[in-house]
């Protein structure tokens, strides 16, 4: 008991000193707090940055771009694109799979990643899915020229025809897969052989040639400017003869052509790959949103 009162008077006696004590002990402990979480949000906000300028924004630009792109399909312009127009569109389209990176997805959201993968399945889908149906179409369309061609009235009876066409030939169909629109392939084809034997050992063929200068003489002969009869070589006269038998004879092409793209689903792959694309572009500008307030 008595040293209690010892302790009760010396509280009494310093309780200025202590006071002060307590309120610098206090005060330390709140501004280490205050500094504590100051750094914090500090420190998060330079992790935020540094994520907004390193992946975000880059990933946000990759996603508008390969929107741009398929909305290219939908444009003239896209009838002009060339060989490498369209290599450079399909590494376009590819670009956003590039973050799925581990060093770039770790600053993704779960659902972010979730969309990128789905996306990623899908582009995949599409370019598979795109070379077996021009394939289908391209085979479709030799045999639609095989059953036109074999009643060619200036070569002998044939077993079999071949085909070899240009490289448009192939870029034209892919378009033409993709906008789901005909297309004209017969000024891509480059020649024609007539198969009269396919015996290995006795192979016997007709080739025709249709390079630029037939193509021009043939022209010339069907505006009047010249006469058949005025070509001086005979494989070139026969390559004319075979021109104008397939302007006779093929003016259904672009018909054909449309049936055998009807039946294609690229188009409608594409279309839901752009609104994936569209999907993952609202939430990244949303979560962008949130860290720039």
């Amino acid at each position: 008991m008595q040293n209690m009162d010892v302790f009760k008077n010396f509280i009494a006696d310093n309780a200025a000193q202590i006071w002060t004590l307590v309120s610098v002990i206090i005060g330390g402990i709140v501004t280490y707090i205050s500094t504590s979480a100051s750094e914090k949000r500090k420190n998060k906000r330079q992790d935020q940055k540094e994520k907004l300028e390193k992946i975000l924004i880059p990933y946000c630009t990759c996603l508008e771009q390969a929107c741009d792109r398929i909305n290219d399909v939908y444009q003239e312009q896209f009838d002009k694109f060339s060989d490498k127009d369209l290599k450079e569109w399909e590494e376009i389209l590819r670009k956003p799979t590039e973050y799925l990176q581990a060093s770039k997805r770790v600053f993704l959201s779960k659902a972010m990643r979730q969309r990128l993968l789905n996306y990623n399945t899908a582009i995949t889908v599409l370019w598979d899915k795109l070379d077996q149906e021009c394939q289908s179409c391209m085979l479709k369309y030799k045999n639609y020229l095989t059953s036109k061609l074999k009643d060619f009235p200036n070569v002998p009876a044939t077993m079999l025809i071949t085909f070899s066409m240009d490289k448009r030939a192939d870029r034209r169909m892919k378009k033409a897969v993709l906008e789901k629109k005909p297309t004209a392939l017969l000024d891509c084809l480059t020649s024609i052989n007539f198969v009269i034997n396919d015996d290995p050992d006795n192979y016997k063929y007709t080739q025709v040639t249709l390079d630029d200068e037939t193509r021009n003489t043939w022209g010339a002969i069907k505006y009047g400017v010249m006469d058949i009869s005025e070509v001086d070589n005979a494989n070139e006269e026969l390559a004319c003869l075979l021109l104008e038998y397939i302007e006779e004879n093929m003016s259904d092409e672009r018909e054909v052509i449309s049936q055998m793209i009807d039946e294609t689903h690229c188009s409608e792959t594409l279309y839901e790959i752009n609104y994936k694309l569209q999907q993952m572009l609202k939430e990244l500008l949303r979560n962008i949103d949130k860290i720039t307030r």
